[in-house]
């Protein structure tokens, strides 16, 4: 089978019966001599093996573990948009192979009471997972139907981010529950010297925002705010 390396569906969900095709094995009770000319049969024939750019629609609020098994099946993996993917899924799920992984575009929906003891030390895990795909350049955390994300502050674990040194642009637009300090403002300044563009509301403070804004500005950083923001929306906790 030719090797696929793309596979753009952007406006399409990328369910289970693409999923199962991106994971079967298509040796399985073959013999050598029923591959065609110019195929090479090798001992596991699977989508997920080649693929290195995957692009599904981010608007469907369906999860059902699509996005949790392609980060775990997709070892050449280099960019990733799909709709949504859960804290508990990644904290049950198993290991991410995609170590090479350059752009992420994922819901990461914080699906447990953010300030319990669960769920401080399952998003520290979930963190400490993101943290290792060194390789990351740019990282999505939320979309256009998305509540509420990762805690991006130190207390929730943004510190296990510290060996994301090539990520360059971080987005966490349409999440209004963000509450970002001076303190973590200065922790990416020093953490993440490639840093050029955050996009999203810091901090429901306009007075911390603006403490924010000028340590980012003085080292070269663009912070887009969210204007779309409607200001009776209420962040629930």
């Amino acid at each position: 089978m030719s090797r696929v390396r793309t596979l753009e569906v952007s406006h399409s969900y990328f369910g289970p019966l693409a999923l199962q095709e991106l994971l079967v094995d298509r040796n399985r009770g073959r013999q050598p001599g029923d591959c065609k000319d110019g195929d090479r049969m090798t001992g596991t024939d699977r989508l997920c093996n080649t693929i290195e750019v995957l692009g599904a629609a981010p608007f469907y609020d369906e999860t059902d573990g699509i996005a949790q098994a392609i980060l775990s099946n997709c070892p050449r993996l280099r960019s990733l948009q799909a709709s949504k993917i859960t804290v508990t899924e990644i904290v049950h799920g198993a290991q991410w192979v995609c170590s090479r992984i350059e752009n992420l575009r994922l819901y990461f929906n914080m699906d447990l009471d953010p300030e319990s003891e669960e769920g401080m030390m399952n998003q520290r895990l979930v963190f400490k997972r993101l943290g290792e795909l060194t390789g990351l350049q740019e990282l999505a955390l939320a979309d256009h139907y998305s509540t509420r994300t990762l805690d991006l502050r130190l207390r929730a674990g943004l510190n296990e981010l510290a060996n994301l040194k090539s990520l360059t642009t971080l987005s966490f637009s349409y999440d209004i529950c963000q509450a970002i300090g001076p303190e973590e403002a200065r922790w990416i300044v020093k953490n993440w010297t490639r840093i050029k563009h955050l996009d999203g509301v810091l901090n429901n403070d306009p007075d911390i925002v603006e403490l924010i804004a000028s340590i980012f500005r003085l080292h070269g950083i663009q912070h887009y705010r969210e204007r779309r923001i409607i200001r009776r929306q209420v962040c629930i906790i």
